[in-house]
């Protein structure tokens, strides 16, 4: 019997337009419910960081990125409360992107909005608002919910 603990991915993009960031609010999704967060989710496996979050752009914004076109800012080791359990929440960025952002998933999405990352919404994920703190403060990695 093999007990090797697993650690989940996530992955979370910072889509930059000059000093604004592209936020979405999360809709019947079961976590944060009403609270605005970045595009993202799990990586499916067999896919780096990099491939995953172009991934999931596309499938939640409709836009193209290129891997090679995305940096790794941040890294969390967050530990969720409930059965989700630990996570490393890896968060890229990016400046350059093909198509216009729209909310291809709107079961699941609010709504876009840009908002700039010194004037968040007071109803920001809490760890998204700490790796933008961090990432503004030049901090590569921290912890969350320990």
């Amino acid at each position: 019997m093999n007990n090797t603990f697993k650690l989940n991915v996530s992955v979370f993009l910072i889509l930059r337009k000059k000093d604004e960031i592209l936020f979405y609010k999360r809709i019947d999704t079961n976590h944060e419910e009403g609270k605005y967060s970045l595009v993202g989710g799990y990586l499916d496996g067999k896919e780096t960081v990099q491939q995953g979050i172009a991934r999931e752009a596309k499938e939640e914004i409709g836009i193209e990125i290129k891997p090679e076109d995305l940096t790794v800012v941040h890294v969390i080791h967050h530990s969720a409360s409930g059965n989700y359990g630990e996570f490393f929440n890896v968060f890229l960025e990016t400046i350059v992107w093909q198509g216009d952002p729209s909310n291809v998933e709107p079961d699941r999405c609010g709504g876009l909005k840009w908002f700039s990352i010194d004037d968040l919404p007071q109803n920001t994920v809490d760890y998204v608002r700490l790796a933008l703190e961090q990432i503004r403060n030049k901090n590569f990695f921290s912890n969350f919910g320990w």
